[in-house]
C-alpha cells in the first residue's frame, strides 16, 4: 500500500469514527494524524498528532487475513486520543479503545478482534481473589445495557483526566468494578410478566404463556430472546450436589490477630467452591466448601479448623442439610422502572410472624435431597459439569463432549427426572446490587425469616443441624441499610454482614475422583495433604 493511498484511507476512517465519538460521547478526539512513514512488516505504519504518537500495529498478515482490522485499529487509535497518557494508565486506554472499536466492527470479525485484544490484556488482579478480564467484562456489559456503559465510563474518566486526577491501574480496576455493578436493566410490565412466569414455571411452553399474557407467541419468543441476550432472564441446569454425594459447608472466617485477610487459609483447599469478603459485620470472609462424601475428606475439615485455631482465627462452619431459593419481583415497579420496597410495613410483618408463630403458614423453600441410587457413569458427570459451566443447550453439550445428540438428550432427561439436574430460570442485572448474609442460631427466628424473606427480591436459605440458618439476600441500592435496621431487634440471634461480589474458588467438578465401579468418590489425598501442611 503506497503512502498516499494509506494516508487517504486512514483519514477517511478517522473522520468516520470522530463523528461517532462526537455524536454519542459528546467528546472531540484529536484531528486525523499525518502519516510519517511506513515501517517494517511487524509495524506497518506510525502516525503522529499534536498530543502524542500513536503506533498502529498492522502487520501484512493481518491486512491479508483480516482486512476488517484496518478499520478497527483506526477506530481504536482515534478513541485513544480522548485521554492523556500522563494521567490515565495505558491499560485503561487500551481497554476502552479496544471496546469502542469492537462495538463498531462487523459481527463476522468480532471474535477475531477479541482474540487480538487478548494479546494486550492478560488477567489483571484487583485482589488476591478478584481478577478482571476486559475481553469478557466489556462485552458482558454491552450485552446487558448496550453502548451506554462504555459512554458513561468514558465520560467519567475524561472528567477525571480534565481535573488532573491520576488513574493508575489499581484505581482503574476498582473504578470499573464499581461502575459496572451500578448498571442494571429496567424491564417493562410485559417483560416482568415473562420473567415471573419462567421463574415459577421453568418447563412451560411459550404458546400457553403468550395466551395468558395476551400477546402473540412470536412476540413472546422475541421478547424472551431479548431478555436472554441482555442477560436478564438466564436459564440454568443446576447440579444437585447432595444427590451425587457432594456435601456442602458454609464457613465464616474472621481476620485473625493481625487483621489479615484469611484467604490464605483456604486458597489451596481442594474443596473451595466460593470465597467472598465481608465488607461489614462480625466476620471477614464467607466461604463455601464442596466436599466428596468420604471419611478422609470430611475429617480434613476438622484438621483445618484445628489449624485455624492455632493461628487464632475464629471459624464457624455449618454443613448444609437443606436449602432453597426464592425470587419475588412484587416490589419492582415497571412503570417507574425502580424498586420500591416498603421496609416499614415489612418490619411490622416480621414482628407479627415471630410473635404469633406464623412461620408454618408460609410454603417451605428449603428442600433436603437424599443421595441417588441410580448408577452414574463418566458421561453423566460430564453433562453435570457442562451444566455447571453454564452450557445448557443439547447441541452445545454435544459439541463439547463429541457425543451423539440423542444420547446426550436421553442422559440429561434421566438426570432431570432423578433431580440430579434442577432446571431453573433466574433474573439477573435488574438492580440487585447489594448482597447481604444472615447467620441465625434461634430456631423460631430462623423459621420466621425464611417465611418472611419470600417477599424480598432474591434470597437463598440454607439450614444446618438444629435449624441453624444461613441466608444470602440480594437487595437494591440502599436495601442493606434498611434490612440491617429492621433486624436490629434480633441481633442477639441473627447476625448480618454485607458481602462483596462472589468470587469463585479453585473447586472444579471433580470428575477425576469418581470411581464408576464403586459408584463413589475417591479422596484427593495428595491435594488435602499439601493444603493442610501449608497452613499447619
Amino acid at each position: 500500500m503506497a503512502l498516499t493511498e494509506l494516508s487517504k484511507s486512514v483519514n477517511e476512517s478517522w473522520m468516520k469514527y470522530a463523528k461517532i465519538i462526537e455524536k454519542d460521547y459528546s467528546l472531540k478526539p484529536s484531528s486525523a494524524p499525518k502519516i510519517t512513514h511506513i515501517a517494517d512488516i511487524k509495524t506497518l505504519f506510525s502516525i503522529k498528532n499534536t498530543s502524542a504518537e500513536v503506533t498502529l500495529l498492522l502487520s501484512e498478515r493481518i491486512l491479508q487475513n483480516q482486512p476488517g482490522f484496518f478499520d478497527g485499529i483506526i477506530a481504536k487509535a482515534c478513541f485513544s486520543t480522548l485521554f492523556s497518557k500522563d494521567a490515565v494508565c495505558p491499560e485503561c486506554i487500551e481497554d476502552l479503545s479496544f471496546e469502542f472499536a469492537r462495538q463498531h466492527l462487523p459481527k463476522t470479525i468480532k471474535n477475531d478482534w477479541l482474540a487480538f485484544w487478548d494479546q494486550f490484556a492478560p488477567l489483571r488482579e484487583l485482589s488476591k481473589v478478584l481478577v478482571h478480564q476486559p475481553t469478557r467484562s466489556y462485552p458482558f456489559l454491552y450485552k446487558m445495557i448496550g453502548k451506554r456503559g462504555l459512554i458513561e465510563i468514558t465520560r467519567e474518566i475524561v472528567k477525571m483526566d480534565a481535573h488532573d486526577i491520576q488513574l493508575k491501574l489499581a484505581d482503574y480496576l476498582v473504578f470499573f468494578e464499581k461502575k459496572a455493578n451500578s448498571f442494571f436493566v429496567t424491564p417493562d410490565k410485559t417483560e416482568l410478566r415473562i420473567i415471573n412466569h419462567h421463574i415459577a414455571n421453568p418447563d412451560s411452553e411459550n404458546k400457553a404463556l403468550a395466551k395468558q399474557i395476551g400477546i402473540t407467541a412470536e412476540y413472546l419468543s422475541k421478547k424472551k430472546q431479548e431478555l436472554k441476550e441482555r442477560l436478564v432472564l438466564r436459564e440454568f441446569y443446576h447440579a444437585s450436589f447432595s444427590r451425587i454425594g457432594i456435601r456442602m459447608f458454609h464457613v465464616l472466617l474472621d481476620s485473625g490477630p493481625n487483621e489479615e485477610d484469611p484467604f490464605w487459609l483456604v486458597k489451596d483447599c481442594p474443596f473451595l467452591f466460593s470465597y467472598r469478603r465481608v465488607l461489614s459485620g462480625d466476620w471477614s470472609a464467607f466461604a463455601t466448601f464442596c466436599v466428596p462424601d468420604n471419611s478422609r475428606s470430611i475429617h480434613s475439615l476438622s484438621t483445618f479448623q484445628d489449624s485455624s485455631d492455632r493461628w487464632r482465627y475464629n471459624i464457624e462452619m455449618m454443613e448444609i442439610v437443606s436449602s432453597g431459593s426464592v425470587t419475588c419481583l412484587e416490589y419492582y415497579n415497571p412503570s417507574r422502572r425502580e424498586w420500591d420496597i416498603p421496609w416499614n410495613l415489612l418490619d411490622i410483618e416480621l414482628k407479627k410472624i415471630i410473635e404469633h408463630k406464623w412461620a408454618s403458614s408460609f410454603p417451605k423453600i428449603d428442600t433436603p435431597y437424599s443421595r441417588t441410587k441410580i448408577p452414574l457413569d463418566e458421561l453423566d458427570l460430564k453433562i453435570l459439569d457442562a451444566s455447571r459451566l453454564g452450557i445448557t443447550a443439547i447441541g452445545d453439550i454435544r459439541e463439547l463432549l463429541q457425543v451423539g445428540q440423542e444420547r446426550i438428550a436421553n442422559k440429561r432427561k434421566k438426570l432431570v427426572e432423578e433431580k440430579l439436574l434442577i432446571h431453573t430460570y433466574e433474573v439477573h442485572n435488574v438492580g440487585l446490587v447489594e448482597h447481604v448474609f444472615v447467620s441465625c442460631d434461634n430456631q423460631d427466628i430462623a423459621l420466621a425469616l425464611t417465611g418472611w424473606i419470600q417477599r424480598l427480591p432474591r434470597s437463598i436459605a440454607a439450614f444446618g443441624i438444629n435449624n441453624r440458618l444461613f441466608l444470602q439476600i440480594r437487595l437494591p441500592k440502599g436495601g442493606s441499610h434498611a434490612f440491617a435496621r429492621l433486624l436490629g431487634d434480633y441481633r442477639q440471634h441473627a447476625r448480618l454482614g454485607l458481602l462483596d461480589e462472589k468470587h469463585q474458588g479453585d473447586w472444579g467438578f471433580p470428575i477425576h475422583l469418581w470411581d464408576e465401579e464403586k459408584q463413589d468418590w475417591n479422596c484427593p489425598s495428595d491435594h488435602i495433604e499439601t493444603w493442610l501442611e501449608r497452613i499447619g
